[in-house]
Parts: structure tokens; C-alpha cells; sequence
């Protein structure tokens, strides 16, 4: 009702109207992953909201998620931004690129004349209003990822989102349990935090606990294999270890 209410989404507006029979429908479902959306069924006639397939423990982050997602829901569908995963000429890996909009691997057929390079240079202040939303500016290159080390916790900060979707995504599936514990919990707390800008769903820190653990021993969060895939997975180059470990990456997304 508040998007329906506001005048600036006259276009959005039309077209739900255009769509609706004699009332508006909205289906709420679980999400097969932990990501919440919002899509329109012409099957159903309606919205349906996903909610993710997790407990959520701040229910107000996924307002932003279903805003973005319901102004989304008539788009043309474009083609889709990836970030290649290629790094040193890592054969295992040239074939796989990252969806920059949800952040998941999948296996794509990319010709090497499609390689884009590095964003040019801005030589001038941009017009505030000319700057697109956070959540899709820093899909743009350079990426910069920032690892400090703690003795129980390692903490990831970094521009790019579905980067620490990735590593997320990746470290959980691959974590062990800890027998040790009657609760079970996973040996190592994986955790994305929310970024306090944008409107859609976008991460700007990652970290990774063993505080669970602590009465146990049993487990400890190291650093070397996570820089492994930083530099060897996602294609980041070491910049500086001055305090922290400093990360980039100046490839640029191509459009496939």
C-alpha cells in the first residue's frame, strides 16, 4: 500500500493495476535457499513473497528485500552482470562466474573477446543524482576486501556483496559440526552482516567465530585458507598487510 501510495511510482502503479482482476493477491511461501524475494506469478495471479528458509532475527532487514523486489517484479529481464572467477589462469575455474545479482556460481560459456577491462578513470565530480543505489554501484570495479584476524574471530569487509555471499555460502556448506557440543552448533560461526546503505539485500561484512567453541578447544579459525580463497577462488591481489590484510580487484563485470 505504501508503494501504491507514492507518486513517484506511477508506472509501477499502472501496471499492478493493469494486472490486478477485482483484488490484489499476495502468497507468502518459504524460500528453497536463506534469500527472502518477491516475484509476481502470472499462474497465480499475484505477488509472492519468499521468506528465508532460516529464523530471521531482525524480521525489519527483509523490508528493504520485498520493496526492491516488488518494484522489480515487471522489469524486462537483461541480460545478467557476471564477475569472473578466473584467477592465474586457473583452469578448474574458467568456466565458472558469479551472479552478480544473487552472488551464486554457476557455469557459463564466456568467449575471451567478451572480457571487459577495467573502468576508465572519473576525472570530475559526479551529479548526486546521477549516482545509482549502493546495493548496485559497488557491483562496479575496483572491489576492496579488508581481513583482520582475531584469536577467536576473523572478520571479512567488503565492497562487493555477492564476494561475501560466496565465501558465506561456501565456508557453511563445508563447516563441521561440533559433537563436542550437545546443541551441535557448527564448529565455526558463519555470519553476513547487513550494509546500513542500499535498499536490496547487500552485505559489507563477513565474520567467522569460534566462540562457541571456547570451552571445547576443539576448533580454531585460521587465516591462510580464507586468503587462499580470496586470491585463488574470487581472483583478489594482496595490496598491503599494514595492520590489516588489504585486497583487490580491478576486474571489470561483463555482460554476457
Amino acid at each position: 500500500m505504501e508503494l501504491l501510495d507514492d507518486s513517484g511510482n506511477e508506472a509501477w502503479t499502472e501496471k499492478v493495476l493493469e494486472k490486478m482482476q477485482r483484488r490484489m493477491q499476495v502468497f507468502v511461501d518459504v524460500a528453497s535457499s536463506d534469500r527472502a524475494s518477491t516475484t509476481w506469478s502470472e499462474k497465480r495471479g499475484g505477488f509472492v513473497l519468499s521468506l528465508p528458509k532460516q529464523q530471521v532475527y531482525q524480521p525489519a532487514e527483509l523490508f528493504r528485500v520485498f520493496r526492491e523486489g516488488l518494484l522489480a517484479c515487471f522489469d524486462e529481464k537483461k541480460p545478467q552482470l557476471t564477475q569472473s572467477m578466473v584467477a592465474g589462469g586457473a583452469d578448474n575455474w574458467e568456466a565458472v562466474e558469479i551472479d552478480v545479482p544473487t552472488g551464486k556460481a554457476e557455469v557459463v560459456e564466456t568467449a575471451p573477446a567478451l572480457r571487459a577491462s577495467t573502468r576508465s578513470k572519473v576525472d570530475f565530480l559526479p551529479n548526486l543524482a546521477s549516482l545509482p543505489r549502493p546495493d548496485q554501484l559497488f557491483l562496479q570495479p575496483p572491489y576492496h576486501l579488508t581481513l583482520t584476524h582475531g584469536r577467536q574471530e576473523i572478520e571479512l569487509q567488503c565492497s562487493h556483496s555477492p564476494s561475501l555471499q560466496l565465501l558465506a555460502d561456501y565456508l557453511k556448506r563445508w563447516c563441521r559440526v561440533n559433537h563436542a557440543d550437545t546443541r551441535n552448533p557448527p564448529a565455526v560461526q558463519v555470519t553476513l552482516h547487513q550494509s546500513a546503505f542500499g535498499l536490496g539485500e547487500m552485505f559489507d561484512r563477513l565474520t567467522l567465530n569460534t566462540e562457541e567453541t571456547r570451552y571445547t578447544n576443539q576448533f580454531t579459525v585460521t587465516s591462510p585458507m580464507i586468503v587462499a580463497l580470496i586470491e585463488g577462488v574470487l581472483g583478489y591481489e594482496l595490496v598491503s598487510t599494514n595492520g590489516a590484510w588489504h585486497f583487490r580487484k580491478d576486474t571489470a563485470l561483463k555482460a554476457l
